[in-house]
Order: structure tokens, then sequence, then C-alpha cells
């Protein structure tokens, strides 16, 4: 293949696109926070990270229906089926919105009995621009959630690498409109409030990008609304959500026991370690992430052929790009984790080893568990990540008193071995791939 066909090529161009967006990403990580600390003091951008943390309830309150909705909507679209195709999208759109506007209106109605700013000590902001902030910080969260909807479907004609430069795009704006805010003594209402335009602003830019590119689509129709889809596609689109919800719980539930069995130090290390990890697992992801779109366009043009082929290339690539971080980890890791953390804790060799291992299992599965999101079948795996939460829990209580941290590892690679055997056969169920 020569360097054109390979620079059209959608996989090469979603890679490439993701690739830039998890480097604006982890730019922000590195410089934001020195930004924040130049112009606030270190109690002001504190109680910034509390307040923002709101929006979690708000990712959980929109159940997947977006993720789902955006696959279905694909394929109905390769099926010719447009006007279910637009009325799949103003479905989505409706109760995704629907969704989270109560759980804003639940938030706020929980702010105003208990008093949220009271019960974290809340002192930077003045009570009366408290619930403003708040409401600021929940209405960006929903604009940001249908833009990003109605920004994916440029997937549709296997444009993917368009959205993300586009998100990435405004991104940047954010940044830089921050920025300005800040350098101009601004507070947190003023951040909040230009946050929320920013994305307002990006909301319309990107429906008229969108509607230019398909002609066809009407985004908003009441009249189609009906209470017998969201029936029909909520444990679906709920389902999307079981992967993310295991594995934070599994970060949480392994922080609150390292608490009772161990050291600060350790807990300061472990973590430490997790979030380098976790990084690393965000790249290999990109492989799986730029295959996605097109297994589902595979998919909806009933192309199981070409799903196959692009299946074991996902499974090579992402097997080279998780062996190359997995050995560039082990040999070159130790020394910048060491500057990272200003040698405040003791590097602990055996420990890292054995939880990147345990880790390194966990990316050799990332294909295999992506296929039933990108084919929108992903509730064959509800099980089997329900039951990881508890078997995970389950060992770690055992073993801790037993082996202390390096029960951490140990449960890790259990249920991810279980997990990737679980997944390698719910897959060949609906598929019949050959895995050996």
């Amino acid at each position: 293949m020569n360097l054109g066909k390979i620079f059209n090529n959608s996989i090469f161009k979603n890679a490439s696109s993701l690739t830039f967006n998890q480097a604006i990403q982890v730019l922000i990580q590195l410089f934001f926070i020195p930004l924040y600390l130049t112009f606030w003091d270190l109690n002001t951008y504190s109680e910034w990270i509390i307040i923002t943390t709101f929006t979690t309830l708000l990712a959980i309150s929109e159940f997947g229906l977006a993720s789902f909705g955006l696959n279905l909507t694909i394929i109905l679209n390769k099926e010719n089926k447009i006007k279910k195709c637009n009325e799949t999208i103003q479905n989505i759109i409706f109760f995704s919105t629907l969704f989270i506007s109560f759980t804003i209106l639940f938030i706020l109605s929980l702010d105003f009995f208990f008093d949220f700013q009271k019960i974290f000590n809340i002192t930077s902001i003045e009570k009366s621009n408290f619930q403003i902030i708040v409401l600021f910080i929940l209405l960006r969260y929903l604009i940001q959630s249908n833009m990003n909807f109605i920004n994916g479907l440029y997937r549709i004609n296997r444009k993917f690498h368009i959205s993300n430069y586009m998100k990435s795009f405004f991104v940047i704006t954010e940044i830089i409109l921050i920025f300005i805010v800040l350098y101009n003594g601004g507070s947190i209402l003023e951040v909040s409030l230009i946050s929320l335009l920013n994305y307002f602003f990006a909301f319309f830019i990107v429906v008229i990008f969108v509607k230019k590119e398909f002609k066809w689509l009407k985004i908003l129709n009441l009249s189609n609304i009906n209470k017998s889809f969201i029936k029909k596609i909520f444990y679906p689109s709920l389902s999307f959500m079981t992967g993310n919800v295991s594995k934070g719980f599994i970060a949480q539930v392994t922080i609150v026991i390292l608490n009772f069995f161990t050291t600060d130090a350790f807990i300061i290390f472990y973590n430490s370690l997790r979030l380098i990890i976790n990084g690393g697992r965000q790249f290999i992801n990109i492989i799986s992430s730029s295959y996605y779109p097109e297994i589902t366009i595979s998919y909806g043009e009933k192309k199981f052929s070409k799903i196959s082929k692009q299946f074991y290339s996902m499974l090579k690539y992402n097997f080279y790009t998780s062996s190359i971080i997995f050995i560039v980890l082990i040999l070159f890791i130790k020394e910048p984790f060491l500057i990272w953390t200003k040698y405040a804790v003791d590097w602990n060799f055996n420990f890292f080893l054995f939880f990147i291992i345990s880790n390194f299992i966990e990316w050799l599965g990332i294909p295999i568990m992506t296929l039933p999101y990108a084919i929108n079948k992903a509730e064959i795996l509800n099980k089997a990540f329900m039951l990881t939460m508890f078997l995970y829990t389950f060992i770690l209580l055992i073993a801790m008193p037993l082996i202390s941290y390096h029960s951490i590892p140990l449960a890790l690679f259990l249920i991810n071995t279980y997990l990737i055997i679980q997944s390698m056969i719910k897959v060949k169920s609906i598929t019949n791939f050959n895995f050996l």
C-alpha cells in the first residue's frame, strides 16, 4: 500500500485524529493545573474541582442512549431507512435531554434543601452565585452531550476524523477563552460562564456543518417522539455503561480497601501508577476506537466478511501497540515516575511488574470487547462486567490480609483473564470468529 492510500484510509484518518485529540487532553492535564494556580489560590482551585464533579452524575443520567443511538442511526442509514434514521436521532436527543434535565433539577433541588456550599465548605464563592455556577456547569454538559451526538453523525460518511478534529477545536477555544478570563482576573463564575458560552456557540456551529453534510437530517420533530422507542432501547443502551461503571467501581473500591490495609505512601504510589498505566491504555485504545466506526458501517451494510478482516486487523495492531507500550513502561518508566512524584514515594518494582502484567491482559482484550459495542450488542457482556466487580472485591478482601497489596495485581489478573475468556466466548457465539 503506497503512502497516498495510507493517508486516505479512513482508519488511518481516525487514528490520526484520535491521537491528536489524546495529545490535546495530555497537554490540558499538564498545563491547565499550573494555569489555574497562576491566577487562583489553592483554595479557589480546589473548590472549582469539587464543583465540576457534579457533572459525573449527568454522565450516568444519559444511560448510554447517545452511544447506542449513534450506532443505530448509522446502521439504519446503511439500510437506507432514512425516515427511521431521523426518528432515532429525534428520540435520542429528546430523551437524552429529558433525562439529563431531570438530573439537573434533582441536583439543584438537593442543593436547595441541603446547601452543598456549606457541606463542602466552599468559601471562595458568594452564596448568591453558587447555584448559578452549578447551573452553568450542568448546562454546559447538557449542550456538550447533544453536540457530541450530532457531531458523531459524521461517522455515517466515514468522516469520524472530522468529528474528532471539531471536538479538539472547541476544547482549544475553551482553553484560550478561559486563559483570557483568568488573565483578566476572572472568578469561578466568569470561567463557568465562558465555558458554557463556548459550547453554546459550538453546538450551533456543529449543527450547521452536520446539516450541510446530511441534507436529509431533521434534528427536531416532536410528533415522532415515542415512549415505546425508549422502552425498546433502554436496556441495550444501558449496557453501554456497564463496562465503565465496572472499571470505575474497581478503581474506587481499591482505594477504599487500601486505606484499611496499607500506608498513605503506598496509596499515593498505587494511584499515581494507575494514572500512568491508564494513560498508556488510552493510547492503546486508539486502535480499537479507529476501527469501531468502520465496523459499525460494515455491519449496517451487512458486509460480514469485511467485519472479520477488520476485527483480525484490529487484534493484530492492538497486540503490537500493547506490547510496545508494555515494554517501554517496564524499561523506562521508573525515573520519570519518581521525578513526576517528586521522589515522595518509594519505587516498588515487584508490585509494578505484577500490576502491569495484569493490565496487559486487559489491553489484549480491548478489541474483543470493542466488537459487541460496535455492532450494538453490548448487552452480551453485562453479566461478565457485573460479576467481575463482585469477584474483584471478594478476592481483595480475602487476599489483602494474607499477601497485602500484592492482592491487587492478583485480583486484576484473575478478573481480566476471566473477562477476556468470557468476551471470546460471547463474541464467538454471535460471529463464529476463531480466536485460535
